[in-house]
């Protein structure tokens, strides 16, 4: 094979590999924008039916708007306090129908010792 020949292969080869790794790397294909993300509430803890929920007990997940269920809490500070209907394992996602209904403050009342 000439010389000639052997120069033109070898720049061939080269303008084939640099087209592959272009693509490779990125260059072949149109950015997808980022899909919108909305937080999520999930455990951090397991916690039993009737038992309140700490601050300590959520954190907070960011996912992609088109995974997240209507239902799932997006709040932490909404769900402070109020008591799980249901067992729930630790990293799940909190959902609105897991939660006892909040009976509010016109529910409870102090009440104090009669006087002696």
């Amino acid at each position: 094979m000439s010389r000639h020949r052997r120069r033109s292969l070898m720049f061939a080869a080269a303008a084939v590999g640099l087209l592959a790794l272009t693509f490779l790397i990125g260059g072949g294909h149109h950015a997808q924008p980022e899909p919108p993300m909305r937080q999520v509430v999930q455990l951090r803890r397991p916690l039993a039916p009737g038992q309140r929920i700490t601050a300590a007990d959520l954190s907070t997940l960011e996912i992609p708007a088109t995974w997240a269920d209507p239902h799932q809490l997006n709040d932490p500070s909404a769900v402070i306090g109020r008591p799980v209907s249901v067992p729930l394992p630790a990293g799940s996602p909190l959902m609105d129908a897991e939660l006892s209904p909040d009976p509010g403050p016109a529910a409870t009342r102090e009440v104090t010792p009669p006087p002696r």
